[in-house]
C-alpha cells in the first residue's frame, strides 16, 4: 500500500511539473485541452486491462477528438507554430494524469477519499518543492491581493476534496470524462 501511495504522489507530481513547464511554451487553453487527453488514455488502459469496452461511439468520439485537437494546434496550416517541446510535455503530463486517476480510482474502493488525496498530495508538494528554488513565485503586494490568494488556495483545497470522493463515487473513467 505504501508504494501504490508513493506512485500515486509520483505521478502527480509529475504531472503538474509537465503542465507548470508546458505553460511555458503554450497558452493556457491549449494546455488544458491536451491535458485532457489523458480521458483517452485512460479509456484506452482500462480496455486493455479489461476493465471497459471499446464500442463504435468511443472509437468515432476519439476520432473527433484527435482531429479536433489537431484544428486547435493549427496543424493543417503548412507554417504552424506550435511549440512542439510544450505538446511533449502535455502529452507526457496527460499519460502521468491517466495514470494517477487510474491509481486513484483503484485506491478508492478500500481507502477514504480524502485520506488517498491527501497522501498523493503531500508526496507531490515535497518533490515540487524544489521547483521554488528554480524561481521564487511573486508574492501579493496588498490585503486585497492576500484576499484573493487565500480564497483561491481554499477553493483548491475543497475542489481537490470534492474531486476525490467524486473519483470514488463514479470511477475514474467517468470522472474523466465528467472533469
Amino acid at each position: 500500500n505504501l508504494k501504490i501511495t508513493l506512485w500515486s504522489g509520483v505521478f502527480q507530481a509529475a504531472a503538474m511539473g509537465c503542465i507548470i513547464a508546458g505553460c511555458f511554451f503554450l497558452e493556457g487553453p491549449i494546455v488544458i485541452i491536451l491535458l485532457f487527453l489523458s480521458t483517452i488514455l485512460l479509456i484506452f488502459y482500462m480496455a486493455w486491462k479489461g476493465e471497459a469496452r471499446i464500442d463504435l461511439i468511443t472509437v468515432i468520439g476519439v476520432a473527433a477528438t484527435l482531429f479536433g485537437v489537431t484544428i486547435v494546434l493549427d496543424l493543417w496550416n503548412k507554417q504552424s507554430e506550435v511549440s512542439w517541446i510544450g505538446v511533449s510535455l502535455l502529452l507526457i503530463a496527460a499519460v502521468f494524469s491517466a495514470a494517477r486517476t487510474y491509481i486513484y480510482g483503484k485506491r478508492m474502493g478500500n481507502t477514504n477519499p480524502a485520506v488517498v488525496g491527501a497522501e498523493a498530495f503531500i508526496i507531490a508538494f515535497f518533490l515540487l518543492l524544489p521547483m521554488m528554488l528554480w524561481e521564487m513565485p511573486v508574492l501579493p503586494q496588498t490585503m486585497t491581493g492576500w484576499g484573493f490568494a487565500c480564497l483561491s488556495a481554499l477553493s483548491f483545497s475543497i475542489g481537490t476534496i470534492i474531486m476525490f470522493y467524486a473519483i470514488a463515487l463514479a470511477g475514474a473513467f467517468k470522472f474523466s470524462i465528467f472533469l
